[in-house]
């Protein structure tokens, strides 16, 4: 008998044990995902890259860019490719960025044009800028003038809005700007800009 109550003592410890040190694992309706979500797994969408046009003060310029927001539409990121048209010069770290519907930007973008150079700094830009998501929006096409491509599935659309900004002529004067707005190709006056090109003047 004694050795019964023994075995049964073992037995119930062991069993303690296991219930204790097991991992609880939910189940996948119960998962919450990493974008701060209600149960349903949202994993980020591959980033779109694509063109995009800066307008400030009369002036436009044509950048590449890579966008990309998750499916909540809660956080995402605007960065800035290597190579950029003739006359675009960007920091290495430059990027505006979306988390919870703040922005917050780093990093300066220059434009060398034939009057000066203008100067723009996205650590200026407004919480009034947008990061949806866009079905397909229209990137330059070939010549970088008709606009008729179109980014695949999973394309960007957005619209950045910095405040301030310089404009530094050739002669040395210093102008301040009143902001300017970078949009994809084909939200902006129709079209992207060719490369390196400058619509209006400073």
């Amino acid at each position: 008998m004694r050795k019964v109550l023994l075995s049964l003592a073992v037995f119930a410890l062991a069993a303690c044990q296991e219930i204790s040190t097991s991992p609880v694992v939910a189940g996948p309706e119960l998962r919450l995902d990493h974008n701060g979500g209600d149960g349903v797994e949202f994993p980020p969408p591959p980033p779109s890259d694509t063109g995009a046009a800066v307008v400030s003060d009369g002036g436009s310029f044509s950048i590449n860019v890579t966008y990309m927001l998750n499916k909540p539409g809660t956080s995402g990121f605007l960065s800035f490719q290597r190579e950029q048209p003739e006359g675009v010069t960007i920091d290495p770290n430059a990027r505006v960025q979306l988390h919870q519907g703040d922005f917050s930007g780093r990093g300066e973008i220059s434009f060398q044009t034939a009057t000066g150079l203008l100067v723009l700094d996205l650590a200026n830009v407004s919480d009034l800028s947008s990061f949806e998501s866009c079905a397909a929006p229209v990137a330059p096409s070939v010549d970088g003038v008709s606009g008729d491509e179109v980014v695949p599935d999973g394309g960007s659309c957005f619209t950045l809005v910095i405040t301030g900004g310089t404009f530094t002529s050739n002669e040395g004067t210093v102008r301040q700007l009143n902001g300017a707005t970078i949009r994809p190709c084909g939200t902006t006056r129709g079209d992207c800009l060719k490369p390196g090109t400058i619509d209006g003047q400073f």
